[in-house]
């Protein structure tokens, strides 16, 4: 029994040796077949990553040739009207003076130009150019802080007249300049980029490339090369005066009113200032009511346009403040501005239902194609200027 016993624990060990030899030649086969997958893994996944990253770079450049070709068209667009502007005023300059041909000057070639880009353009885009909104109300993004493929055609289906751009818009320099260069490069036709004075220096902004500063009367100052409009026609500002309504009342009459706060507008305008911004305020002494004159004949056509001959273009204060919006309508608002004599409509509380509200007067004859026209031709005189007058 005991020779039997050793036997059997002597057999006992050698069957936990060979155990534990083929448990550990089956862990290295397992380490093995773990390492040739986690290589051939590595390989898959550096394969794909070279791939994707290829896709990424093709999807890049196609992106950026796509983006050249859409700069390409609209300059070709723009390029071809003025160079067939320009032969058609150089054919009539050659002609014999004696007969009778006109000597063009810049000015009259700037009208050419503009009255040439205008035939050819649809009522929509007419319409949409006489807007100036955030770019945020035609994207449908929160915080736009860049131009990309949103931008590109939120532009095209809306080529309107202006973006404007505040302070959650701005990270960098370089950003926002490259959110004005995109933005720009989407646009058919020469876009403003516009900021209002509390976002800088007007040279600060310049180096963004904004091209439109809205400035009170006591900071109108040149421009660095951008476009200046002056703000709050005819009292300036409003911020100490009574509210009703949520509406400054200036308890004016006209006469009070030429005798001080409208001389400076006066000076303004005597210089050349291209744009005003009529503002929120009631004058119900000039007015007869108080109702924002943002939307008055009286104040727009009869006083600014008609008794101090301002030709340039005016722009109404932004359009989504509540004092205008609890009492009408985004069409409503724009339609009553634009029938009062105003240029250009800023930031309605909802462009898309202005826009198309505008459209639709249009089409029932509430408001002429020929009075859009004739605001657009302001605003145009101003963006191609520089491609014209040198």
């Amino acid at each position: 029994m005991e020779t039997n016993d050793i036997e059997i624990e002597v057999l006992s060990k050698e069957e936990k040796r060979e155990n534990r030899r083929q448990r550990r030649i089956r862990n290295q086969r397992i380490a093995y077949i773990s390492l040739i997958l986690t290589v051939i893994l590595l390989i898959a996944a550096l394969v794909g990553g070279i791939v994707f990253f290829k896709y990424q770079i093709e999807e890049k450049k196609q992106q950026e040739l796509e983006e050249q070709i859409a700069e390409s068209e609209i300059e070709d667009f723009t390029e071809d009207i003025l160079n067939a502007t320009e032969e058609e005023v150089m054919e009539e300059n050659s002609g014999d003076n004696t007969m009778g041909s006109t000597e063009y000057t810049d000015e009259m070639v700037l009208d050419e130009v503009v009255e040439a880009v205008i035939s050819e353009m649809t009522l929509e885009e007419k319409v949409a150019g006489l807007f100036i909104v955030t770019p945020e109300s035609i994207t449908g993004v929160s915080q736009a802080v860049q131009a990309g493929e949103g931008t590109r055609t939120a532009l095209e289906k809306y080529p309107v007249g202006g973006l404007i751009y505040f302070q959650k818009n701005i990270q960098s320099e370089e950003q926002v300049k490259k959110m004005v260069e995109n933005s720009r490069a989407f646009s058919k036709y020469p876009l403003f980029i516009a900021a209002d004075e509390s976002l800088g220096e007007s040279s600060q902004l310049a180096s963004y490339g904004i091209n439109l500063n809205f400035v009170s009367m006591a900071n109108a100052t040149e421009g660095n090369g951008a476009t200046v409009c002056i703000k709050g026609f005819p009292y300036g500002n409003t911020e100490s005066n009574e509210k009703q309504n949520g509406l400054a009342v200036i308890d004016k009459s006209l006469e009070e009113l030429k005798r001080a706060e409208i001389v400076s507008y006066v000076n303004a305008i005597a210089n050349g200032v291209d744009m005003i911004m009529v503002g929120h305020m009631s004058l119900p002494q000039v007015v007869g009511d108080n109702t924002s004159i943002t939307m008055s004949k009286e104040v727009i056509s009869d006083l600014l346009r008609a008794e101090l001959g301002y030709n340039g273009v005016v722009i109404t204060d932004a359009m989504n403040i509540s004092a205008i919006t609890e009492y009408y309508g985004a069409d409503e608002v724009a339609i009553r501005a634009f029938k009062a004599g105003a240029d250009m409509v800023l930031m309605p509380e909802n462009f898309e239902t202005a826009y198309k509200g505008v459209i639709a007067a249009v089409q029932e004859g509430t408001i002429s194609e020929e009075r859009i026209n004739d605001s657009l031709k302001r605003v145009f005189r101003i963006k191609y200027a520089d491609r014209v007058i040198e």
